[in-house]
């Protein structure tokens, strides 16, 4: 053999030793999970999804490199191949790596010719949205139904009946409110509401006034003047948690009530009449304030927005029923109080 044949053969046989020595040591590369519950993608762009679930501490057998990406063998599969980020790993000492396993790809103490089991992937627990904590809720309230009634009653004038007949019709301005809740038990909210409405109406007034020279003949008489209310509710509720999340929560519950009415109602007439006296003409009335408590119960439906910890944006609609009854003159006067209302406001937190 010619000693040119001779060195040809040395450095082909080099390059050889050389290209066996690194493709041992790429296919030898290793790294550790150092974040639990890491996922194994099915490719780089996510479209392939999650094919496997690593643990911190698991040993994964690097096979090349794309980007930010690892391609590794699935500890659990080794037929299987995956992507990992590389932020997730960190490499190993080579005292560190694990021996290569047996020939066929078959793990240690696996019977030969059948891959491992699968370690089914536990699933992520489910966060739980932390109980809101005990709130003060303040707030306006506007009237979404009527509270309009009507009054009857009679005196005696000029040894006869005069007659009234009064239509009230109580002020819309809105009113406030003002709240206190707490989540006594998983999704039972106990709260309680202060509303007070109150306002100028009106009261419409249709009287017949004796005659003072004929019996029998009534005059008619009508007008109007300013008849102020003012009602003040407490309600009690136990609501109940229908849907809850981070975003928002809708509670709806009810319960007793307790209504508290001050309004103004027709004491006297004042009138002009002149001869023959067949007319009379409307110039004012006196109105007293009359006091009366009813007992009812409420619904109520609340939406209520987070914005932080401890401050919310809350809309409540609300319908609440109550009588009461006054006396004027020997008569009975029934008032509807609460019925249908709207609220909003702010919740704050403690």
């Amino acid at each position: 053999m010619s000693s040119s044949l001779v060195r040809r053969v040395r450095v082909i046989a080099g390059v050889l030793l050389l290209a066996g020595l690194v493709s041992a040591t790429a296919f030898a590369e290793s790294v550790r999970v150092k974040v639990d519950r890491t996922s194994v993608w099915g490719n780089t762009t996510g479209t392939a999804g999650v094919i496997g679930v690593v643990r911190r501490g698991d040993v994964l057998e690097v096979l090349g490199h794309e980007g930010r990406w690892l391609l590794v063998v699935l500890p659990s599969d080794p037929r299987q191949r995956g992507y990992v980020l590389v932020q997730q790993t960190e490499p190993m000492a080579d005292r560190e790596r694990p021996a290569a396993p047996p020939s066929g790809g078959a793990q240690a103490g696996a019977p030969q010719g059948r891959p491992a089991p699968a370690r089914p992937a536990t699933p992520a627990p489910r966060r739980r949205v932390p109980k809101p904590p005990p709130y003060v809720y303040v707030g306006l309230t506007g009237q979404a139904s009527p509270l309009d009634f009507t009054g009857t009653d009679s005196v005696t004038t000029l040894l006869e009946t005069e007659t009234r007949t009064v239509d009230y019709t109580p002020s819309r301005l809105p009113g406030f409110e003002i709240g206190f809740g707490r989540e006594q038990w998983r999704n039972l909210v106990i709260a309680g509401t202060v509303v007070q409405m109150s306002g100028r109406g009106t009261a419409s007034i249709s009287a017949q006034i004796p005659h003072p020279l004929f019996y029998a003949t009534p005059r008619s008489l009508s007008g109007e003047v300013d008849a102020r209310r003012v009602e003040t509710a407490l309600h009690i509720q136990f609501a109940k948690v229908v849907h809850r999340s981070r975003a928002y929560t809708l509670t709806i519950g009810g319960g007793p009530s307790v209504f508290f009415l001050k309004q103004n109602l027709l004491d006297q007439l004042e009138y002009d009449e002149t001869y023959p006296f067949d007319s009379v003409t409307f110039t004012g009335a006196s109105l007293t304030r009359h006091s009366a408590t009813a007992y009812g119960v409420n619904l109520q439906a609340d939406y209520v927005k987070s914005f932080s910890k401890k401050l919310s944006w809350q809309i409540s609609g609300r319908y609440s029923y109550g009588e009461a009854t006054m006396r004027v003159n020997g008569a009975t006067i029934k008032s509807k109080t609460g019925q249908g209302q709207i609220s909003g406001g702010l919740r704050i937190g403690f």
